[in-house]
């Protein structure tokens, strides 16, 4: 499957629109060792695109050596690499650097994808928009975190006026869909791009169940905490009612 220039912007650009809400000492923090600073999103997920495809075709020149050392994650074959618990103290480039460099990649992918691309390199440039779209989740969950840690409780992005909980459908017209016990296959089917651990498909005895059909909201998750949810051990497994206890927790995470 040959990746177009119109999946490649959309992925990249979804990048920079989450990044947008942010301050740019938002885009610089870390508040801990497992949280990356977004701004190193930005560069890595670039860095890929220079690294694995870009350098690969002729004529091509690194935009900064350096940048193997700076914004390599876990590529042991590429080298050495900075420390993940300092990746804060990367102050060069700076970010305009970082925006700069973006674009500078994102126009030599374009121009490459518009000259074509064999099946093997169309293949890593598919597997780099999805690397692209798992950072695009550590974004926004390393940014809560830093977010959460802030004295001023900053959020992401204001509120909409009219809150969604309130408009979406309650639990009477959620709806349940019901699976049948028997031999059931899972795993990727072979189309489109999938991850190795999502596969290989294979065949699996479930015990009949149901699931709802739609995903609960945090209007229905207060309710949960209002009736008593932290408090009762029969809604929870073991280990979970333990750590609840350990940790005494009454609510998720960045809740009040």
């Amino acid at each position: 499957m040959q990746p177009t220039i119109e999946r490649f912007r959309e992925v990249r650009g979804r990048s920079v629109a989450l990044a947008a809400p942010l301050a740019v000492d938002d885009l610089l923090a870390q508040s801990m060792d497992d949280v990356s600073p977004t701004k190193w999103h930005l560069a890595h997920t670039t860095w890929y695109f220079e690294r694995f495809v870009l350098a690969r075709t002729d004529g091509f020149a690194p935009v900064d050596p350096r940048h193997d050392f700076l914004f390599n994650s876990y590529y042991d074959a590429v080298g050495p690499r900075h420390p993940r618990p300092r990746r804060s103290l990367i102050t060069r480039p700076t970010l305009d650097d970082v925006w700069a460099y973006r674009r500078a990649i994102d126009a030599a992918m374009e121009r490459l994808l518009e000259a074509g691309v064999d099946d093997e390199l169309a293949f890593v440039i598919e597997v780099g928009l999805a690397h692209e779209e798992q950072h695009q989740e550590l974004i926004l969950t390393d940014i809560k975190h830093v977010l959460g840690t802030s004295l001023f409780q900053a959020a992401y992005r204001p509120a909409p006026a009219e809150s969604a909980a309130a408009s979406a459908p309650g639990p009477a017209s959620a709806g349940w869909r019901a699976f049948a016990e028997g031999i059931h296959e899972i795993g990727h089917d072979g189309r489109g791009f999938a991850f190795d651990n999502e596969g290989p498909r294979h065949r699996v005895f479930l015990e009949a169940f149901e699931i709802a059909a739609r995903t609960i909201t945090c209007g229905e998750l207060c309710e949960f905490i209002a009736d008593g949810g932290y408090e009762t051990p029969s809604l929870w497994v073991a280990e979970g009612w333990a750590r609840v206890q350990a940790e005494g927790w009454g609510a998720p995470l960045y809740w009040e």
